[in-house]
């Protein structure tokens, strides 16, 4: 990815729903018996009566994108409380600007505080 973060995030170049699964063995289980029920339930059913359950599954995946999107913004808003708290704490204590690592703007676009500064 050349671009920034940010402009990767505009232009669609990021999605995280679509690049990012679980590992967690837990849900990797979950979703084994999810499958198995519902290949169980379309062998049982008629299938006007299963067209009505994949549609309560459709509706069920739709809800849990909304709830995913929400805690997702939820996070990325506490992360940034977390920037901006960070950056008051460092006027605080009198940590100059330049303790911002040009060299690591340069190549990145990014700032990363360079801790070095910090007395013990």
């Amino acid at each position: 990815m050349n671009k920034n973060i940010l402009k990767a995030l505009y232009s669609g170049e990021i999605y995280p729903a679509e690049k990012v699964v679980s590992r967690e063995e837990g849900y990797q289980t979950s979703l084994r018996e999810l499958d198995s029920l519902v290949t169980e339930l379309e062998e049982r059913m008629n299938e006007e009566d299963y067209k009505l359950v994949d549609s309560a599954l459709d509706i069920c995946a739709e809800q849990t994108d909304y709830q995913c999107f929400e805690f997702f913004r939820y996070g990325f808003s506490l992360a940034m409380q977390i920037c901006c708290e960070t950056k008051e704490i460092m006027k605080l204590y009198h940590f100059p600007d330049d303790s911002l690592d040009a060299d690591t703007e340069k190549e990145t676009g990014s700032k990363i505080i360079d801790f070095s500064i910090i007395r013990k």
